[in-house]
């Protein structure tokens, strides 16, 4: 919608990752929707802050590591959703139980500016060859 809330336009603008979004979801989306998908890219939150506090304009959506969401909230640089537009999208996000609010409570309780696309787990091996105290 060019980023001014004109539910009429037939294009969607994001500002995401290099590679974050594989090109068959977009050719899908496109498909499906009839929607024009504009790329935009970053390669790291500092690029994407400056960015946006420089006065761009434009974009529908922006993916920002977790710990930016707090930062673009309290900046006043992303906007609120409309809970309300999204129905029973919104109400199905979390069919899967994977504890979304849960989850955001820490940069955005209800999730009222953002709708997480992924999440990840970091793995801690241990060598106790090396860790003798370890558990």
């Amino acid at each position: 919608s060019s980023g001014s809330g004109d539910s009429g336009s037939k294009e969607l603008n994001i500002y995401t990752w290099t590679y974050f979004i594989p090109q068959e979801v977009i050719d899908d989306f496109q498909k499906e929707t009839g929607i024009k998908v504009n790329l935009s890219y970053y390669d790291n939150n500092d690029v994407m802050i400056a960015k946006l506090m420089s006065g761009a304009k434009g974009f529908d959506i922006v993916s920002p590591s977790t710990d930016y969401v707090d930062v673009l909230i309290k900046s006043g640089l992303i906007e609120k959703l409309d809970k309300q537009k999204l129905g029973e999208t919104f109400n199905n996000l979390d069919k899967d139980g994977l504890k979304l609010e849960e989850l955001s409570k820490i940069y955005d309780p209800g999730l009222n500016y953002s709708i997480p696309y992924t999440y990840s787990a970091t793995g801690v091996a241990v060598n106790k060859k090396f860790m003798k105290d370890y558990p």
